[in-house]
């Protein structure tokens, strides 16, 4: 019984790792290299940290004419997709499928619903097909990651 414990609470966190790695990444690129009229950036000044946030795009900014278009726009969406329906599957897990589901489908159709809403003047921004290409991307490669666990499981391969 300890064994399979150890071994669910690995699994569990080992996703949850790249979970918050995939958010930290995302997040790190909005940092680094996204302007600073963004909001987050008065969140910074609230907390004191702007001038250090702005020493660190200046450190990075080298950096920002080889990366492609679609790292500085479109991944960090995506990371952030993919970030939360794995955490859901950490929350919730194989046992409580049913709110794992429900909050995975709440939560991408709100990520997806904001680029459609972009699409047609109802959410303020800018609308970009490959944001929603890497959504789409990114949803796939999160059920794959935890399909992925579902199979193993059955199969004892892990």
């Amino acid at each position: 019984m300890y064994a399979w414990l150890d071994r669910h609470v690995g699994e569990t966190m080992r996703k949850f790792i790249i979970a918050m790695m995939a958010m930290l990444f995302g997040g790190a690129i909005y940092i680094l290299w996204r302007s600073d009229t963004l909001l987050m950036f008065t969140w910074f000044d609230v907390m004191g940290i702007r001038d250090h946030v702005l020493s660190l795009q200046s450190f990075a900014k080298p950096c920002y004419a080889v990366l492609p278009h679609w790292v500085l726009y479109s991944l960090p969406q995506a990371l952030w997709l993919f970030s939360g329906i794995v955490a859901f599957s950490c929350i919730w897990g194989k046992e409580d499928a049913l709110n794992r589901s429900l909050w995975s489908t709440i939560f991408a159709v709100t990520a997806l619903g904001f680029e459609l809403g972009q699409f047609l003047d109802i959410i303020p921004g800018h609308f970009d097909k490959w944001d929603m290409v890497s959504m789409f991307l990114a949803l796939a490669v999160a059920c794959f990651v935890c399909a992925l666990e579902n199979r193993c499981e059955r199969c004892k391969c892990k």
